[in-house]
């Protein structure tokens, strides 16, 4: 029997930007999207978009672990994963709070 490589692809960060984009884009093509974000009232609408909507916070272990699980009950296996999830800070760094400037390096760098 031969091995098959699951085409489900898992998008983080899929509430603007580059996220959403390659959801849609690739949603179109037939591939068989996982549209994540931390709130799913941002992502919402991907689902008329024939993507498949997940809660999904990059920080927080046991939500990328249901994630991971929902796509591999359904999949089999996640086959590609864009790992999109970010943000930036606005304004000169001495001026953001440690907490939020430790959330962004959180999200940006280990999510």
């Amino acid at each position: 029997m031969a091995d098959t490589i699951s085409r489900a692809v898992l998008i983080t960060g899929c509430s603007t930007g580059i996220g959403r984009a390659t959801a849609v884009r690739l949603a179109d093509q037939g591939w068989p999207v996982y549209a994540t974000a931390r709130r799913l009232d941002t992502i919402r609408d991907l689902a008329g978009q024939r993507c498949k909507i997940l809660a999904l916070d990059v920080c927080d272990e046991a939500s990328i672990r249901a994630a991971v699980e929902t796509v591999e009950r359904a999949e089999g296996a996640v086959g590609v994963l864009v790992n999109n999830a970010g943000y930036g800070q606005e304004g000169p760094f001495e001026l953001v709070p440690m907490e939020e400037v430790r959330r962004q390096f959180e999200t940006n760098v280990f999510g």
